[in-house]
């Protein structure tokens, strides 16, 4: 299962978790029941890291759920804490600027408009996925900003399309093959009263270069 967002029904998952083998991926739902996860703190950190090495100084373009993802939240803390690290300031950009309620091309578009039209534009954004980037290099485009070139654009979960872009679109494989491979697994064991003792497994994503970075 990976659990939604917000408003999750805990009671469906306790019931459930009753009487079937359950593992979550993506999103952990409790820290006492099986997950299998990306490291997204560490790929955004690394990714942040190589901009930095490239003298700039990026920005974090975040999702519109905020602390309700906690996805979102660890990508954050990996873009601060890289920033920290550098000596430099995190600028965490204002996303509260579209009329979408989920985070899409439209969401990264009206908010990366709407900082061109008013505030200072970064030389370079790290985006919180792919389809958010997609969005902000669409209103960089529109005003005359060249991705990969006036500002250098990065996503995260190497969708399809990112490498069809123009530019590609450098961003952070997860490692969906060990996701599915580790929940099978775990899964297999259940069913065979082998329940393994270890409950969270973490994989580290791989950075993807391409053209915007």
């Amino acid at each position: 299962i990976a659990p939604v967002v917000v408003d999750l029904n805990e009671r469906i998952h306790e019931l459930a978790g009753k009487n079937i083998p359950i593992v979550y991926f993506d999103r952990p739902w409790r820290k006492d029941r099986y997950h299998v996860l990306n490291d997204n703190h560490r790929g955004v950190f690394e990714m942040t890291s190589a901009l930095i090495k490239a003298k700039r100084r990026p920005g974090f373009l975040g999702s519109f759920y905020r602390e309700s993802n906690i996805t979102a939240c660890e990508r954050q803390q990996g873009y601060c804490e890289a920033m920290q690290m550098a000596g430099l300031p995190p600028r965490v950009l204002d996303c509260s600027h579209s009329t979408e309620k989920q985070d899409n091309e439209l969401f990264g578009y009206e908010n990366v408009r709407w900082i061109i039209a008013n505030q200072e534009v970064p030389d370079s954004l790290v985006c919180v996925t792919d389809a958010v980037a997609l969005g902000a290099m669409r209103a960089l485009n529109n005003a005359g900003i060249m991705p990969g070139k006036d500002v250098l654009v990065t996503g995260h979960d190497n969708l399809r399309f990112s490498e069809f872009l123009t530019p590609s679109l450098t961003t952070i494989r997860q490692r969906k093959d060990l996701f599915a491979q580790t929940c099978i697994s775990i899964i297999d064991a259940c069913l065979a009263d082998k329940k393994p003792k270890e409950k969270g497994y973490v994989f580290t994503p791989e950075i993807i270069r391409r053209e915007s970075a």
